[in-house]
């Protein structure tokens, strides 16, 4: 391996970051995972692949697509038979023991200081992170005032409900237009609707419709439903890390949404005040009847004082959004589904009853008249228990320390999860006739049968079981809303509100069939809703009420209809073809030292090495002529500013994206963090890769399949897509930022290689300061968003074929192995080889240079840290995408420049870059004189005095872009120019910190580089997700004085290791000393001089 300066930027990615990220936070997971995981019952049989650990990785996987099977197959073996099973843990899910009917009292008569369904939901919906603040779901006083108040007030809110969706479904379907409108089913109709309608009940009409508040709060709702899928997956060692930014979204939104609640509670509680001083102003004044209202009477009632801070009330409205919208939403969903999906005489009927009780009740909606809808409430019941949306709805942990026994005798430890298995029950033919067909009113002909009997006949009837069959009424046999103590309390909230959106859709519309129903997608333990268009048109005729009540007279003694079981959602046997057959072989195979090579043609095995043939044998590219090198570093140059084109390109379509997908700004940015991320997790297997196969190879796929992944990104139907694509983008664009420091130092001797590897870092930050200029314009004009995809996909596709066709192989020791191998294929004498080939990997000598080393560099060694430090709050990652954000506040938002004109103002960072660029060439040739005078011993302090420099032009930057940003007053020009004083700064500072740490650990600085890019890497990926709320928050002029107080902070550290660097590396166990060698040659330099 070479080790000297310069060389060592193909290395500082290298299998120290495969290992410390891929290997040793999975075994830290899955040991750390085993270790705190509750210990479920022996006795207790195992669903899936069993319990063993080979089991258990199977069940990891394969649990993702196969828990509905593993629970149907439990609940037939066992649930049946009154015994528990336990579920195995999955991908992001923990096991779970479900248990049987026998039990479920038992289990809900436990109180939450043993079994506790709190902290069963805490654990699902991420509550750590996924909300503002945990409290909101470890003390959940939002449940209690609406179980305190909403039925009681239930009857006074229907007619505010009533208008909501009388003004919301007719501004959404229209009521003039001819014909058919095709909408979709939930992100349109549903999503479009019933926020409106809820926080008409939450925080009143005067903010319920507002554009700027209800995305917000879908930002919200989206923000824990992402939470919920994603956050399980990241390993639980890195929730500390991962969790602070996921809890950056749904704390965003929260307090986008204050500037529309709180100034409303405020005045609530001024004129509630004045109206209990008696102020005759006040005198007739009634309080709203909404959540607010509700939170501050019973807060004060209670003397919480706390719940009655304004800020307290509007975060208490966020969980509320979020359960309402997401349930509802689903359930109505899958209702309109069923019900369209059902032969059509099914609207029929549901539109006649609503229109007849509307009718009867004097042509308004009443509480008893909504309670009377017995088929529309069946119907959507049953469509909850046919189209059920997850496995279980009730869930408890054991926290109680010395955990619980059942009254079977089955003792079940402290952290373990209880749940019944409500999914198979739904589906059970025991339970429910005909279960895999739809029969909409399954429920509501023995009520309307009751409704119709005389007073004699009604004694004789059951009234309790009667009521049991209502949507709202939880049982063993109905958990939609959950059940016992800790059921939904909004279930009745959601029924009216269903049951008045559909009665007005219904009565006013008419609705195009579906046909055949769409297939429940299944992920994990949840359901997914499926893509769904309806076409409405408003009813062009008006029924006449005789008529109506004639046809209800005569549906009332005519037999339901009835659905064929071809209508079944499930309705697909599975057939099995010929099975693959798996064969095994006893033959084995030696590896390593043992792997069975021929034995040499003679003694001496070095004979056959092939080595170069000379001073100028071309396989070292040094001895390339001038204009070959220039080719091979032109395209490499290219391929590197593609990939940071690709970065920052994204940035001037975030608001377009938002828009069109339907995410908040927030949101939307993870595009541009993603790829960041992609940054930092493809060099992990890039760098290692152009060890083993060269530079070519890698650059040439990778650019191939970032283009791929680009025009993936140009094309996506939907946001998730979107995402997915850009992160692998970033990881395959990465590759030329891991490779391409390695191919210059393969082409470029000591003399020249700063100046080749200034020039490459200086494209690594052009391309991101030059490509939202372009993407700008682009977005505005008529091309879109999407073409700046395309664009990047078109560049990344010509990059492709320039190193297919013109970039040339430049490692040394790949070079050297096609040649053994060409004359090993000509001579057939198969001793040939070259010394690479003998090499054989170590593992405990690949764990010390790769993992062990790099971390006592980064812990033990001053410099290494400092620098570290020094570069990863406020490097390219962090400052570079920061500023993207910034520039666009200052020159749109407060100078009223379009924003495409206001991406010119990064020509100011890009002049920087070069001037940057531009010192740390006019300092190599002192450097060279020093290092010949040092007998070509590397002298790191030379290195430190560019970066002197750039320690004093970034701040001065910063707090000048800070203060002059911050006022329109001053002409854009001053902080525009203040960009020059950043970009060198950023560029110097960054590039001389690692060639600092090469010259200051010649033996390991591939660990050492490793070392400082892992800190940095974290702290990049985060900088965009809050660099608008911290402009916004704290003023450009305080946000950007705190990263120049940081930068000044930090100022001194090259001046101190100029002073006392070679005091420190003298202390060192690593750095070289006066005579060239460390004082401890580490496994990596020993490697080193090997491969040397």
């Amino acid at each position: 391996m070479d080790v000297r300066p310069g060389s060592l930027f193909a290395e500082h990615f290298t299998l120290f970051n495969v290992l410390a990220t891929g290997v040793t936070y999975l075994a830290i997971t899955v040991v750390f995972g085993s270790l705190r995981a509750p210990k479920y019952p022996a006795e207790l049989p195992w669903v899936g692949h069993g319990k063993s650990w080979w089991a258990c990785v199977k069940n990891f996987f394969d649990g993702f697509t196969k828990c509905r099977e593993w629970l149907q197959d439990g609940y037939e073996k066992y649930h049946k038979q009154g015994r528990a099973f336990v579920i195995p843990p999955t991908l992001g899910v923990s096991a779970e023991v479900s248990i049987p009917k026998s039990q479920m009292q038992w289990m809900l008569d436990q109180p939450d200081n043993v079994l506790s369904t709190g902290e069963a939901h805490f654990d699902t919906l991420n509550g750590s992170y996924a909300f503002i603040t945990p409290s909101l779901l470890t003390d959940p006083y939002h449940e209690h005032v609406i179980r305190k108040n909403l039925a009681r007030n239930l009857n006074a809110i229907i007619p505010e409900l009533v208008d909501e969706v009388n003004v919301d479904i007719e501004e959404l379907c229209g009521t003039d237009v001819e014909q058919f409108k095709k909408v979709n089913l939930m992100d349109e109709f549903l999503l479009g609707v019933i926020p409106k309608i809820t926080n008409r009940m939450l925080v009143g009409k005067s903010v319920c419709r507002d554009p700027g508040y209800l995305k917000s709060m879908m930002g919200f709702t989206m923000d824990v439903v992402l939470s919920f899928f994603l956050f399980p997956m990241v390993p639980r060692t890195l929730h500390p890390i991962v969790g602070p930014i996921f809890s950056l979204l749904p704390k965003y939104h929260y307090w986008k949404s204050r500037k529309y609640t709180v100034p409303i509670i405020k005045k609530r509680i001024a004129d509630m005040r004045k109206k209990e001083a008696g102020d005759p102003d006040y005198a007739d004044w009634k309080a709203p009847n909404d959540f607010i209202t509700w939170t501050l009477r019973t807060a004060g009632e209670e003397n919480r004082k706390d719940e009655m801070e304004p800020g307290r009330v509007a975060m208490r409205v966020c969980p509320l959004n979020f359960a309402s919208i997401h349930t509802t939403a689903l359930t109505a969903h899958s209702a309109l589904i069923d019900i369209l999906a059902a032969d059509p005489a099914v609207l029929e009927a549901l539109r006649e009853e609503a229109t007849r009780i509307y009718n009867e009740d004097g042509q308004e909606w009443t509480k008893n008249g909504l309670a009377r809808m017995y088929k529309l409430d069946s119907a959507i019941r049953e469509s909850q228990r046919h189209s059920t949306m997850a496995m279980n709805l009730i869930a408890k942990k054991v926290v109680a320390k010395e955990g619980i026994t059942s009254p079977e005798g089955i003792h079940y430890p402290y952290g373990c999860l209880l749940t019944y298995p409500w999914l198979p029950v739904a589906h059970d033919n025991e339970v429910y006739s005909n279960h895999d067909t739809y029969e909409p009113f399954r429920f509501s002909m023995d009520r309307e049968q009751f409704d119709s009997m005389d007073e004699n006949e009604k004694a004789g009837v059951d009234v309790l079981k009667l009521r049991q069959s209502g949507m709202v009424t939880t049982g063993h046999s109905h958990q939609a809303f959950g059940h016992g103590r800790h059921a939904c309390p909004g279930r009745f909230f959601v029924a009216h509100e269903l049951k008045i959106l559909f009665a007005y859709l219904f009565m006013n519309y008419d609705i195009k069939p579906l046909g055949e129903k769409p297939e429940q997608k299944w992920v994990g333990r949840t359901s997914i809703p499926p893509k769904v268009d309806i076409e409405t048109v408003p009813a062009s005729v008006v029924i006449k009420n005789e008529v109506l009540i004639e046809l209800s007279d005569s549906m009332r003694d005519a037999e339901p209809p009835s659905f064929p079981a071809e209508q079944a959602m499930f309705d697909i046997v599975p057939t099995y073809t010929n099975p693959v057959r798996r064969t095994k072989t006893s033959q084995r195979f030696q590896l390593a030292e043992n792997r069975g090579l021929p034995p040499p043609l003679q003694a001496d095995a070095n004979s056959y090495l092939v080595e170069l043939a000379g001073e100028d044998d071309p396989a070292n590219a040094k001895n390339w002529l001038f204009s070959r090198k220039m080719i091979a570093a032109l395209v490499l140059g290219f391929d590197t500013f593609v990939a940071s084109w690709g970065s920052s390109v994204y940035s001037s379509a975030v608001a377009p994206v938002s828009q069109e997908f339907g995410v908040s700004t927030v949101v939307a940015l993870l595009g541009l963090t993603l790829y960041i991320c992609g940054f930092a997790t493809g060099p992990l297997a890039f760098g290692p890769l152009s060890e083993l196969y060269g530079r070519k190879y890698p650059i040439t796929i990778a650019s191939f399949i970032f283009t791929c992944f680009m025009f993936a990104c140009a094309t996506a139907k939907d946001f998730q897509t979107l995402m997915l694509c850009r992160f692998f983008a970033g990881v395959f664009a990465s590759c030329p930022l891991a490779v391409v420091g390695g191919a210059f130092s393969d082409m470029f001797g000591n003399e020249t290689r700063g100046i080749a590897i200034a020039c490459f870092s200086s494209l690594v930050f052009l391309g991101p300061f030059i490509s939202p200029i372009a993407a700008a314009f682009i977005t505005e004009s008529y091309l879109g968003w999407r073409w700046t995809q395309y664009i990047t996909g078109i560049m990344g596709g010509f990059a492709t074929i320039l190193d297919v066709f013109l970039l040339e192989e430049t490692y040394q020791k790949t070079l050297l192995k096609k040649r053994a191998q060409y004359f090993r294929t000509e001579t057939q004498n198969w001793a040939i080889h070259h010394v690479s080939e003998e090499e054989v990997v170590d593992f405990k000598e690949l764990m010390n240079k790769h993992l062990a080393l790099p971390l006592r560099l980064l812990f033990l060694e001053p410099i290494v840290l400092l620098i570290t430090l020094y570069t990863a709050p406020k490097f390219i990652y962090g400052i570079l995408y920061l500023f993207l954000e910034a520039y666009p506040i200052v020159f749109a938002e407060y100078r009223g420049i379009s924003q495409s004109v206001s991406t010119l103002m990064y020509i100011g960072l890009i002049i920087g870059v070069l001037s940057g660029c531009g010192i740390v060439i006019a300092f190599e040739p002192r450097y060279n004189r020093k290092l010949k005078a040092n007998n070509g011993i590397p002298v790191p302090e030379q290195r430190l005095i560019p970066m002197m420099i750039g320690a004093i032009l970034f701040p001065i930057g910063l707090f000048w872009f800070a203060w002059t940003g911050n006022y329109p007053s001053i002409n854009w020009a001053a902080p525009a120019v203040s960009g020059i004083l950043t970009g060198a700064g950023i560029l110097t500072i960054f590039l001389q910190a690692l060639n600092y740490l090469v010259d200051a650990y010649l033996m390991v600085a591939a660990s050492s580089i490793a070392a400082n890019t892992f800190l940095r890497s974290f702290f990049g990926a985060g900088f965009p997700l809050f660099a608008t709320q911290m402009f916004h928050n704290l003023g450009v002029d305080w946000a950007g004085s705190l990263l120049g107080f940081l930068a000044v902070a930090f100022m001194p550290i090259p001046f101190l290791f100029y002073i006392f660097g070679p005091r420190l590396r003298k202390m060192s166990s690593y750095a070289p000393t006066e005579f060239g060698l460390p004082q401890k040659q580490d496994e990596e330099a020993q490697d080193s001089n090997k491969s040397q």
